[in-house]
């Protein structure tokens, strides 16, 4: 009942963000609202991207289990700059390069673009999205938008208070991201499935990840780079995407989002003491 409730006065009041705001250009030149892959139905869709008009984030399950709860982030864009080639270059914090590009390609369609880096070779694949209603979505991640947008702090955040530990920490140099764990933004933060991503300033390590660098720390003296964009090893790249957000690019495995995870979230065989 709560949560119906929530998603009514959502609707009503903050329908500015989902409905009315589609009049608005905010950030970016597209509306706002909730996009998904395009090749993927509202109805069904497991992780969704949202667009309030000054922040970007994502809600997403990874199981069908009922009682898991939803994976969510929304972070502010610190700036954008129109590009004559139609694209719009997004910044999540002031780093010497953009995060990505986007561009609106219709009315409810967009591709979103990585920034290329003339040090790597080749340039991964555009992504098409596309927009979808609040009301499209099915009940569980309706609830969960809604959950992530709310002004007050939801049951479930009630329910699990955090502790100090579980605070995101400040990032520190020379990577400028938050020291600590990171795991695959689609898995929960428990999760041993792998890849994740060690980093305290001055080591970093792949945990239960294949090649070279697994379970083993390497000295960040060897990783070469600068702003938002890094070179691990002659394979590994690594790119800041947004505060506690990176990602991992192998050239045998390919791109890997990863988030922030607290310490005391991690399972035990894969945390680093």
């Amino acid at each position: 009942m709560f949560l119906r409730a929530l998603l009514t006065t959502l609707t009503m009041c903050f329908g500015v963000q989902f409905h009315a705001l589609a009049q608005a250009p905010g950030k970016l030149p597209i509306t706002t609202g909730v996009w998904i892959d395009a090749s993927e139905r509202c109805n069904t869709a497991t992780y969704v991207t949202i667009y309030n008009g000054e922040s970007w984030g994502s809600v997403s399950f990874v199981t069908n289990d009922p009682k898991e709860q939803p994976h969510s982030e929304l972070d502010p864009i610190s700036r954008v700059q129109a590009q004559r080639n139609g694209f719009t270059d997004v910044w999540f914090a002031d780093f010497g390069r953009p995060s990505w590009s986007i561009k609106a390609s219709g009315q409810s369609t967009a591709v979103v673009r990585p920034v290329a880096d003339d040090r790597f070779q080749g340039r991964p694949a555009d992504e098409l999205i596309k927009k979808c209603d609040l009301t499209s979505l099915a009940p569980r991640m309706r609830d969960a938008v809604a959950q992530s947008i709310a002004p007050a702090a939801s049951p479930a955040a009630v329910s699990n208070t955090a502790s100090a530990s579980d605070t995101m920490p400040a990032a520190v140099a020379p990577l400028q991201i938050p020291p600590g764990h990171y795991v695959e933004a689609k898995l929960p933060c428990g999760s041993t499935a792998g890849p994740l991503f060690y980093y305290d300033g001055r080591r970093f390590a792949f945990v239960d990840m294949g090649g070279p660098l697994a379970n083993r720390f390497e000295p960040m003296s060897k990783a070469k780079g600068s702003g938002a964009r890094w070179l691990l090893d002659r394979y590994t790249r690594l790119t800041i995407l947004g505060a506690g957000r990176i990602r991992i690019s192998d050239d045998n495995t390919g791109d890997t989002d990863m988030r922030w995870c607290p310490a005391s979230q991690v399972a035990p065989k894969m945390k680093v003491p």
